[in-house]
């Protein structure tokens, strides 16, 4: 079983807690314990396409979208700063979907990767 909540590999309250939620929801369903299981109030449907964002330049990255956050095509994700803070790259989101991955180093090089973006269904 793979359970992944959060992002950036910090472990939150939070984050426990649709842990702990999952798994009593999976021993529920298989009779393990008594219940019902409980929908999750925010599910998003990831469809089968994704599409990984790359660098074009190298400097310092920032991120202006969070993992889970739902984007159009075209809107501004993210910004690539040289070491004096000026914007030598903006990237924008090549297709609308769901941030699925956010590489949060901030240091880049050309071609590093920054973003997974998965469709929707």
């Amino acid at each position: 079983m793979l359970i992944e909540s959060g992002g950036g590999g910090i472990l939150t309250p939070e984050n426990t807690g649709r842990h702990v939620n999952a798994v009593m929801n999976v021993m529920k369903y298989l009779k393990m314990l008594e219940g019902t299981p409980i929908d999750p109030s925010n599910q998003t449907q990831l469809g089968e396409r994704a599409v990984g964002v790359r660098a074009t330049r190298g400097g310092f990255f920032t991120y202006l979208v969070n993992a889970g956050d739902i984007i159009e095509e075209g809107q501004l994700i993210g910004q690539i700063t040289d070491p004096f803070g000026v914007v030598v790259e903006d990237i924008k989101a090549p297709m609308g979907g769901a941030v699925n991955i956010i590489n949060f180093l901030s240091a880049k090089n050309t071609g590093d990767p920054l973003f997974s973006i998965c469709e929707l269904r």
